[in-house]
């Protein structure tokens, strides 16, 4: 009888052991099908300048509000890019992308992209591995082309920078076009900070391809160096 009694005592621990070590698991969010929300991870700081080191020298990005938008800016002495976000219901949108680069002294290259639609950039609740799809068309400039932006929530990665150490989620994009141009790039973004390294691989064709092949680049990357708080 005392043997059935420590037997039982002995399942009963290990069961409760199995319970608590799930209930934790669920709460740091392990579980792959947990819901992740992004929000904290695309913050959207007026007061905050991040500090980049990239193929285009020192590089600093700020956030603008301007009526139900918000424009992000990247500015360098020989680059600059803003977009304008949109937040929709439960997502982030894009509306608009003008960009411009120095390529020799007295020459600089520019263009400005908009949409049909606003297009899907990133839901702001998402599982680990999931994947998200826009189809739209874009304007750039006077010529239109068929557009296709597919991104995937790949999981946490440790980045270390200039800046620190961060534990990261990486989020993988593809953006492809009926004209055969196609973008691949990283984003590795920290809570209440944003973009910590951002890696691009772009097409020869279009105006990025262009910019990159003068520069003498074969890609495009961004490392935090520093957060300014204004």
């Amino acid at each position: 009888m005392n043997s059935i009694k420590i037997f039982m005592i002995i399942l009963t621990f290990i069961y409760s052991a199995t319970i608590n070590a799930s209930e934790n698991s669920l709460k740091d969010g392990n579980n792959p099908k947990d819901k992740i929300s992004i929000e904290k991870y695309f913050p959207l700081d007026e007061n905050m300048v991040l500090h980049y080191d990239s193929n285009f020298g020192p590089t600093n990005y700020i956030t603008k509000k301007s009526g139900g938008e918000y424009i992000q800016e990247y500015q360098s002495d020989e680059f600059f890019s803003a977009q304008n976000i949109k937040l929709i219901g439960n997502s982030v949108f894009i509306t608009k992308i003008e960009q411009e680069v120095d390529v020799l002294l007295f020459i600089s290259h520019s263009i400005s992209v908009t949409y049909n639609e606003p297009a899907l950039l990133l839901p702001l609740s998402l599982e680990l591995n999931e994947k998200w799809t826009w189809h739209g068309i874009e304007y750039v400039d006077e010529k239109i082309d068929t557009i296709t932006i597919t991104g995937k929530l790949t999981g946490y990665e440790e980045i270390k920078c200039k800046a620190g150490t961060f534990n990261c989620l990486r989020f993988d994009y593809e953006i492809s076009k009926a004209s055969g141009k196609l973008t691949k790039f990283t984003e590795w973004r920290e809570k209440d900070i944003g973009i910590v390294k951002l890696t691009a691989d772009v097409s020869q064709k279009g105006f990025a391809g262009m910019m990159i092949s003068l520069l003498g680049y074969d890609d495009i990357y961004f490392e935090l160096e520093k957060i300014d708080i204004l």
